[in-house]
């Protein structure tokens, strides 16, 4: 059948970055190709399974191993060449975070602590009365002094309990229609109500306030450089291609993509453009 240029591309580039990674001494020998074949077959439950789907594919098992040598050499090259060249600096993300103030918007938001009385599957009345009597004499331990996160991590139904009840920062839109009102009218350190939801009774404290702003460079660091960092490789990773690209020996190969290597000219340099901003 015919491939379309974007597959074509893709096996181009897949050649070209194992290339690349065997000239950097990168070496991927049969019994690791094996070792991730097994494992593939195995996901796919055994080898019967894995010929029909290799027969589905139009490829033999040798030319499947090929391709996994070739994704296992890039694998490693990234690992190797590209990851650490693409860890951003703190300077970068600072320059970042100060160019791209937009991104790093948050509506008003409360930090938030919950004790929840869940309802059983299927809960009829009486069920619904007991979960509501449970959540009632939790409200009366906090209404006598009682510390919340400690009546959270005794009796509350939901996971956040490990944590004494702490749900985190959480803005409008978050949480259902009828906690929402309630809850956003708190002030810091106030503690709701028994509400009701289609889950059981919830009582909520809130923590903290915090109006609408800017995240802090702290709060988004670990995103931002994780953001920025596969930005980088992509990029570094266009460029390998395009370099060997433009000097391409590529054995074997199919027709299809000789010709496309033939067709495609040679990427034009760009220049930097003022203090590298868009």
């Amino acid at each position: 059948g015919q491939l379309t240029k974007a597959a074509v591309d893709q096996l181009v580039a897949m050649e070209l970055l194992a290339q690349a990674a065997r000239e950097s001494k990168i070496t991927v020998d049969a019994a690791q190709v094996k070792a991730s074949l097994d494992q593939e077959k195995a996901q796919m439950g055994g080898q019967q399974a894995f010929e029909a789907a290799l027969k589905q594919a139009g490829l033999t098992e040798a030319e499947l191993a090929r391709l996994e040598e070739q994704r296992l050499l890039i694998q490693q090259f990234i690992e190797k060449e590209v990851t650490p060249k693409a860890k951003p600096s703190p300077a970068d993300l600072e320059k970042y975070y100060k160019d791209h103030p937009d991104e790093f918007k948050h509506d008003e938001q409360v930090k938030l602590y919950m004790i929840l009385a869940m309802f059983p599957q299927g809960a009829d009345d009486k069920a619904k009365a007991e979960t509501k009597a449970k959540a009632e004499a939790a409200a009366k331990r906090l209404a006598s002094g009682e510390d919340f996160a400690k009546v959270a991590s005794e009796v509350s139904d939901d996971p956040s309990r490990a944590r004494g009840g702490e749900v985190g920062w959480v803005r409008k839109g978050m949480l259902l229609p009828e906690l929402e009102g309630p809850v956003f009218e708190l002030k810091a350190g106030g503690v709701s109500k028994v509400l009701e939801s289609k889950y059981g009774y919830h009582i909520f404290r809130v923590a903290e306030r915090r109006p609408a702003g800017l995240y802090t460079l702290d709060e988004v660091k670990d995103n931002l450089a994780q953001m920025l960092a596969q930005r980088k490789s992509s990029e570094l990773l266009q460029q390998t291609v395009e370099a060997r690209k433009a000097k391409a020996k590529i054995e074997p190969v199919d027709p299809e993509i000789k010709a496309a290597l033939q067709a495609t000219p040679p990427a034009p340099q760009e220049k930097p453009k003022d203090g590298g901003k868009q």
